[in-house]
């Protein structure tokens, strides 16, 4: 699973589609679903199924938080001009993209430098104004199996296919954002960053593993803590909150919360498109380009929460605390308990477990 959320989350849209695109027909052409012993098999029943299945993965909104001390804002420079838009729309795959109004990415490198002066435009008039143009704001959504039973919708992953334009929007911006913001994350996140990855997470438990059983007391345990739909879940005022205090500066975090809100996704089985929809009134969006790096910065402070003596290795949600100190791991859970307790994350009963 972890490999799978590993592509899910990327970054990198084009592993992202890869993944998904060899398993893209059998998610589009979910033929049959069975809820409370009733076979459903028509299309938009069908979809119907899954929109009220994944609208219960999102939270309501939460309440007023007091205000956190927050660092001098950095003044993040996110170059707009045509020059740089006609750099990353060549840069894209072809085959990537997909909107319910035909644009895909084959369309836009094609005519680059013709379109570059517009999108600069209209990419830097939603900057200024700090809203995110509505349009951009309807998904797509596969549902996309994970494990058990294929007719169970409860089964099956939200991938939301965003507008082409939207996502080299948010390519323009996250390159800004990393390149200003990845040396502040904490050295133990290993998720959906450059030079970091799943195997390097696993290179760097077993060093500690073997640190700790070379020390005299011989012995470790380890706390496995996931969450349950934490991209789906975080609210997005305490995202704000989090930003804020991460040095990003407001006008910036305005326009992510105008990238955020009244969202509404469709769901896509076979060739039809629902024609109901569900709002996203939490989370980061599971197929954006920004959202695992969001979902870094929400999570940070929680990583260096914990005792000198307990060790931490994270992939993006998936965290491993271990140590030769059970009072300090016990110590441990409490801090975890406490910050999903503040910060509006459930935690996954049946993938947090001691070893």
């Amino acid at each position: 699973m972890n490999f799978e959320n590993a592509f899910i989350q990327s970054a990198n849209p084009r592993k992202l589609f890869k993944f998904v695109n060899n398993r893209i027909n059998s998610a589009f052409n979910i033929s049959k679903l069975v809820v409370n012993g009733k076979v459903i098999e028509n299309s938009e029943n069908i979809a119907d199924e899954f929109i009220y299945t994944f609208s219960k993965s999102f939270t309501a909104r939460a309440p007023p938080f007091p205000a956190l001390p927050s660092p001098r804002p950095s003044d993040t420079f996110i170059d707009l001009s045509p020059f740089c838009v006609s750099q990353f729309i060549k840069k894209l795959s072809p085959k990537l993209g997909y909107s319910s109004d035909s644009i895909n990415f084959f369309i836009l490198k094609n005519c680059a430098d013709a379109i570059s002066v517009p999108l600069s435009l209209i990419f830097t008039e939603s900057l200024t104004s700090k809203h995110f143009p509505s349009i951009w704001k309807t998904s797509i959504v596969v549902p996309l199996h994970k494990k058990g039973s294929s007719t169970d919708p409860t089964n099956f992953r939200p991938i939301s296919l965003t507008h082409p334009l939207a996502r080299l929007f948010e390519k323009i911006v996250i390159k800004a954002l990393k390149r200003d913001f990845t040396c502040k994350l904490s050295q133990h996140q290993f998720g959906f960053l450059d030079k970091r990855s799943c195997p390097l997470a696993l290179l760097d438990s077993i060093s500690e593993y073997q640190f700790l059983l070379d020390s005299p007391k011989a012995h470790m345990d380890v706390i496995f803590i996931d969450f349950k739909k934490a991209f789906d879940s975080v609210p997005h005022d305490l995202l704000m909150l989090k930003m804020l205090n991460f040095g990003i500066h407001p006008n910036l975090c305005d326009w992510f919360r105008s990238f955020l809100s009244d969202r509404i996704s469709k769901i896509k089985i076979g060739n039809y498109i629902s024609s109901n929809f569900f709002p996203i009134t939490s989370g980061v969006l599971q197929g954006t380009v920004t959202g695992p790096f969001l979902f870094l910065i929400y999570i940070d402070d929680l990583l260096s929460s914990f005792p000198e003596d307990v060790r931490v290795t994270a992939f993006a949600d998936d965290i491993k605390l271990f140590s030769n100190n059970s009072v300090s791991l016990q110590k441990s859970i409490d801090i975890v308990v406490a910050w999903c307790t503040k910060w509006k994350l459930a935690l996954a009963n049946n993938k947090t477990l001691a070893l």
